[in-house]
């Protein structure tokens, strides 16, 4: 799963998963979000849990994740990153006209989050938002 995650999945739905869950994962990523139990995402097993993502604009997380000292754009790319976007989709949705920009940014994202990978991150920003 997290090489899925790494490689642009937008969602990643357990064999275990109810019909209920399945279709509600479906819709989220049709509708261009992304799905990713966090359970499964920690464990490798689901309940089916899904945590919500902020928008650009939004402040992405707790305060522990404000001492990573990010910029308002630098949480903007954040607020995509964590929805499953792709550098150039993050482009396209914040008017960013060069994806080295966007690269850039994530860059930075993930050397003040004290990661090496998005995956890092997005595991990382789960921990926080749900106190582990």
């Amino acid at each position: 799963m997290l090489g899925a995650i790494d490689h642009g999945a937008m969602g990643f739905i357990p064999k275990a998963s109810s019909v209920e869950i399945l279709l509600h994962a479906m819709a989220l990523v049709l509708a261009g979000e992304a799905y990713f139990p966090i359970d499964a995402v920690r464990n490798g097993i689901t309940r089916g849990s899904r945590p919500t993502t902020p928008r650009p604009g939004e402040r992405p997380a707790p305060d522990s994740v404000s001492a990573w000292g990010l910029t308002p754009r630098e949480n903007d790319v954040l607020a995509l990153i964590l929805k499953g976007r792709a550098n150039k989709v993050i482009a396209a949705e914040l008017v960013i006209h060069n994806e080295d920009t966007v690269r850039k940014h994530v860059s930075s994202i993930l050397r003040k989050a004290g990661v090496r990978t998005r995956t890092q991150l997005v595991l990382k920003w789960f921990e926080l938002m749900h106190g582990q």
